[in-house]
C-alpha cells in the first residue's frame, strides 16, 4: 500500500499543473502577442502536461499495488476512493490541458 502523501499527490498534481498552466499563459499573453514568447507558451504547456501524466503515473502505481477489500477495515475502501479520485482528476486535467494547447497551436499571437 502507498503511503497517503503519494496519494494525495496524485490528486493534486492534475489540477495543481493545469492551474499554473493557465496562469503563466495569462501571464505570458502579452509576450505572445508581441511574437517573443510562444515557445515559452509551449515550455509551459509541456511542463503542465508531464507534471499532470505524473501524477496519472503516481495513481496508476497505486492501483497495481491497492490492497485487497475486507468487511472489517475500511482503510482499503477510503484508499481505492483515493486511487480512483486520482486516476480520473489526472486524465481529466490532461485532457483541459490538451484543450488549452489547441488555440496556442493554431492561433499565432493576439488572434
Amino acid at each position: 500500500m502507498k503511503p497517503s502523501w503519494l496519494l494525495f499527490a496524485a490528486i493534486f498534481a492534475g489540477p495543481l499543473a493545469w492551474a499554473i498552466s493557465l496562469q503563466a499563459n495569462f501571464a505570458l499573453a502579452p509576450l505572445a502577442c508581441a511574437g517573443a514568447a510562444k515557445r515559452s507558451l509551449y515550455f509551459v504547456l509541456v511542463f503542465a502536461f508531464l507534471l499532470s501524466a505524473a501524477g496519472e503515473v503516481l495513481a496508476l502505481s497505486a492501483w497495481r499495488s491497492r490492497p485487497s477489500v475486507n468487511a472489517e477495515d475500511p482503510a482499503p475502501v477510503q484508499y481505492h476512493a483515493m486511487v480512483l479520485a486520482g486516476i480520473g482528476i489526472s486524465a481529466f486535467s490532461i485532457l483541459l490541458i490538451i484543450a488549452q494547447t489547441i488555440p496556442t497551436v493554431f492561433f499565432a499571437g493576439c488572434e
